[in-house]
């Protein structure tokens, strides 16, 4: 997810995405500004996490235990550089994370990178999603 900020700067979203069919340890390597997504309350305490941090106190992994098919969602924000090109059709999964509560000053403006049928395996790396501000 990319977002349009103003002509010199943006915000990149990298979002992540871990699930175990049984219980299992996870260790994430991290950026950035880090925020675990929940999907309820109760999983705060179950996953147990922990940030670890360098010397500089920048975020460099984060770890914790996951429930069977219980999955966690990492956001990781940076600062970009604005200019974006977007084009081609907006079909990667990341569009219907474009929802009020998470960006809801923004609309899409296009997509960046490979259109998902080109891309659709387990490990795929979706399309950027550009987003504007609203006017």
């Amino acid at each position: 997810m990319h977002l349009e900020i103003g002509r010199s700067w943006a915000v990149a979203d990298a979002w992540v995405y871990e699930q175990a069919h049984r219980d299992a340890d996870f260790d994430l390597e991290v950026s950035g500004l880090v925020h675990p997504i929940a999907l309820e309350n109760s999983q705060w305490k179950d996953w147990n996490l922990v940030l670890t941090c360098g010397a500089d106190g920048v975020p460099i992994s984060l770890s914790g235990r996951l429930k069977a098919d219980e999955p966690v969602a990492v956001v990781m924000r940076r600062i970009a550089g604005a200019g974006m090109l977007a084009g081609g059709p907006v079909d990667s999964p990341v569009r219907l994370l474009v929802v009020p509560s998470l960006y809801g000053e923004y609309e899409i403006a296009g997509q960046n990178g490979p259109p998902q049928s080109d891309t659709d395996t387990r490990w795929t790396r979706w399309g950027t999603v550009v987003l504007n501000p609203l006017n």
